[in-house]
């Protein structure tokens, strides 16, 4: 049974391996902290590929996350202000932007969802980017309330039993905990190894591309790439994907895929 030294050892050698793959440049307090911060937040005896993961999504996104959580930190009132800008583009992507409730406005709507993001901090792993994970409870923060809405309204003033309802707002098959636990930890693993390369654009494409589901033309749009250059980007990221270590042993364990077959032209 693995205790709790045990395993600040394999996260101080994870660490360690990391900061000499990835060039963190971190010194030994902060190697020492990290180790300890990881053998909190993770389970006993975890497999390497979920140690190195949170690894990855600490270092990329801990003093944000920080920042957030803490009311005296010198960046909380920057990185709320810069979280709430991404509020209402994510709730429009979701389609989650509107209310037939002319008391829930779209502001209503972003601190809502500002509120159970705060109220949801203490509960983040760093399984997942904060971004993946901040983008989950945003909309499912944002949809239970317009179901609350929805049946207040329905119990205040009954239509006819056969009156389907205006707005009945349920959670998306992909949204389903059964979905989210299964491909999780591979977005995570994915997000942190193109968020690891020099060329800061990939993770970026690349979630546009796999989650916003857009194409080409729409995404060189959003980066201001030409449409060669964005196939580019993306035959690279599948280049990156397909050598990828963790991601070969994921497949293997699986027996799937690591994305679907989607042509770069879609």
């Amino acid at each position: 049974m693995e205790d709790y030294g045990d395993l600040v050892v394999r996260c101080a050698t994870m660490v360690a391996a990391l900061d000499r793959e990835l060039g963190w440049q971190i010194d030994a307090d902060e190697r020492r902290a990290y180790s300890h911060t990881l053998a909190q937040l993770l389970p006993a005896r975890c497999p390497d590929a979920q140690l190195r993961n949170v690894a990855l999504c600490y270092h990329l996104d801990h003093r944000l996350v920080e920042a957030l959580a803490d009311r005296r930190h010198a960046g909380h009132d920057d990185g709320w202000l810069s979280w709430m800008a991404q509020v209402v583009p994510i709730l429009r992507h979701a389609g989650l932007s509107w209310s037939n409730d002319a008391a829930l406005s779209l502001d209503d709507l972003a601190q809502i969802a500002r509120t159970e993001l705060a109220r949801a901090l203490p509960s983040f792993r760093y399984g997942s980017r904060f971004s993946t994970w901040a983008h989950q409870v945003i909309a499912h923060s944002v949809r239970a309330a317009l179901r609350d809405s929805q049946a207040q309204k329905r119990a205040g003033r009954p239509g006819p039993l056969d009156q389907p309802a205006v707005l009945d707002v349920a959670i998306d098959q992909d949204d389903q905990p059964e979905t989210i636990a299964q491909g999780h930890l591979l977005a995570a693993q994915i997000d942190a190894i193109l968020a690891a390369q020099p060329d800061k654009r990939l993770a970026e494409i690349f979630r546009l591309w796999a989650y916003g589901d857009l194409r080409v033309e729409e995404i060189g749009r959003r980066v201001r790439l030409s449409q060669s250059q964005v196939r580019l980007l993306l035959s690279r990221i599948r280049e990156i994907l397909q050598h990828d270590p963790s991601i070969s042993a994921w497949r293997n364990n699986t027996g799937g895929p690591i994305a679907d077959d989607r042509s770069a032209d879609a």
